[in-house]
């Protein structure tokens, strides 16, 4: 078993669910046939050492618009949908909080999670190499500013293959990646998470299949296809999507390391923010990446009110 996590404490329910998950995808991958045996540990072997590989990365991600900065720096917390009221993405609360609730055990949407990505370009060369050019920096749509948070935040996060909206309870089970579950941003023990992110023929899947005329061969192929796109994309071989990255707790000002800047058109606004909020604005051009990891910095504390906020969860 796993050792306890921050985790643990923020979302109590969260544990045995994925580590659940993970075996039922595992299990119903395995007796599947997709795959022969030695194929089938080729691929979780290749997905845990890419597992492995995310949690070296300097930190979660978030993209936004300035007029979300703006917001963010000025009350000195980050917020979600359910606070705000204002998504650049899907805006359907009542969705949102089945999924966050089927996950995670959240029963409000303001103090949910929050959602970022992975840096993605810390991952391979392929997304290092067309970071800069217009629509392939992953998550980029969702604003010209990506905030980069401190290391310590992936102690509490998780993170999610594709868009979770593909997994949300509202939608057909026989989507592409609607069997997939959260793990560790930043694992303890990759193998008894891993499975959850394997593509598995779980639930109806199969007999949807059937009822569409897949033969069974064809479903084989169907399964390798989609384990190939989840294991291509935590290896960061593909520019055009994304690994989410859901944040729990409170963020704050004071967990921001740096913010790249993507599109210039703002750059006459930038000085006055960095003064007054002692922020660090970075240039895409000048953004190094992949960036060496100081392992000194996984263990700096947070601020200090979120570690009261931490202690009152213990009690």
């Amino acid at each position: 078993m796993p050792k306890t996590t921050i985790l643990d404490r923020i979302i109590p329910l969260y544990r045995k669910r994925v580590l659940q998950r993970a075996k039922e995808n595992e299990d119903a991958l395995r007796a599947f046939g997709a795959y022969s045996p030695t194929e089938f540990n080729d691929l979780k072997d290749r997905m845990l050492k890419a597992y492995k590989t995310i949690g070296t990365t300097s930190a979660p991600v978030v993209n936004t618009r300035l007029t979300g900065l703006g917001k963010f720096l000025r009350s000195g917390e980050y917020r979600n949908l359910g606070s705000t009221g204002v998504t650049i993405g899907e805006n359907m609360p009542a969705s949102r909080l089945r999924y966050s609730n089927s996950t995670y055990g959240y029963d409000q949407l303001p103090g949910a999670e929050k959602y970022g990505t992975v840096p993605m370009d810390e991952l391979s060369e392929v997304n290092n190499e067309g970071r800069l050019q217009r629509g392939s920096v992953s998550g980029d749509e969702y604003g010209e500013f990506r905030i980069h948070f401190k290391p310590n935040l992936k102690r509490y996060a998780t993170i999610n293959a594709f868009d979770s909206i593909n997994q949300w309870p509202d939608n057909p089970r026989e989507l592409v990646h609607a069997n997939l579950y959260p793990i560790p941003y930043l694992p303890d023990d990759p193998e008894a998470y891993i499975g959850a992110f394997m593509d598995a023929p779980v639930g109806r899947m199969v007999d949807e299949f059937r009822e569409m005329g897949w033969t069974p061969s064809a479903m084989q192929n169907e399964m390798r296809v989609r384990n190939d796109e989840v294991a291509r994309l935590m290896e960061g071989r593909n520019k055009y999507e994304y690994i989410e990255s859901h944040l729990h707790g409170p963020v704050t000002r004071d967990d921001i390391d740096f913010i790249e800047v993507l599109d210039h058109k703002h750059d006459s606004k930038l000085p006055d923010l960095a003064n007054r909020y002692d922020i660090r604005f970075v240039p895409a051009a000048e953004y190094s990446s992949p960036r060496p990891l100081d392992a000194r910095r996984e263990l700096e504390p947070r601020p200090r009110k979120v570690e009261d906020w931490m202690l009152r969860l213990r009690r």
